[in-house]
């Protein structure tokens, strides 16, 4: 079977069809193998939750949400996409979106689309809507000087947008190739991946718990 999971603080993806065999010819590899699959799952785990406190933090501010139902809100969306893309391994193969099953099509537009236009954007509010902002968080720690500060408003304003827009057009033309769905997937993968969303569900809200507890205290 094949294992995907990236590991987003590191910018790795696993993707290996024969690891437990590899487990399998060292000694003890039935204990690494738990060992290497709680590490990943702890991994997995923590960059999701830093990921979505974003979302979380958003509907919280500018929704004016309270943060339980930003929390059920994001985890139910992220659910829903996720049995979609394990889905698209089983009984959904026949469903394709520019002839590619639905998780090879959302893993290149969030990869080659999504990402490099979340820095475009990036770049451009912090270069021209909030300059003054950007300005003072960026000499908050260290003063720079006045030709550092105009290399910096240059590079966000023109520099970063042209690479990122060159980022784009390079992503736009790499489009994957295509990959034959399993026929006969089985459908625990999706009950596995519905288990594991409530896993970080309730282990993000004990964290959210204990940081809003710390907060208190410290108050």
């Amino acid at each position: 079977y094949e294992i995907s999971a990236c590991l987003v603080g590191s910018e790795m993806c696993i993707r290996d069809s024969n690891y437990p065999f590899i487990f399998s010819q060292i000694p003890f590899g039935w204990f690494f193998m738990i060992l290497f699959n709680v590490c990943l799952l702890v991994a997995a785990l923590t960059s999701s939750v830093s990921l979505l406190e974003v979302c979380i933090a958003y509907l919280q501010n500018e929704w004016h949400m309270k943060r339980i139902s930003a929390s059920i809100l994001c985890y139910v969306g992220l659910a829903l996409l996720g049995c979609v893309s394990a889905l698209s391994f089983g009984v959904w193969s026949e469903v394709k979106i520019f002839d590619r099953i639905i998780f090879d099509f959302l893993d290149w537009f969030c990869s080659n689309i999504m990402m490099p236009l979340g820095g475009l954007s990036i770049a451009l509010l912090a270069g021209w809507k909030a300059w003054n902002s950007t300005y003072v968080q960026v000499n908050l720690m260290r003063k720079y000087s006045a030709s550092a500060n105009s290399f910096i408003k240059f590079s966000l304003r023109f520099l970063a947008p042209l690479l990122v827009l060159v980022v784009i057009a390079t992503g736009a033309d790499k489009y994957p190739e295509h990959k034959t769905a399993p026929q006969h997937a089985p459908f625990h993968r999706a009950i596995c991946g519905v288990a594991f969303i409530l896993a970080e569900f309730f282990v993000s809200l004990a964290c959210l718990h204990e940081l809003d507890r710390f907060a208190n205290r410290k108050n």
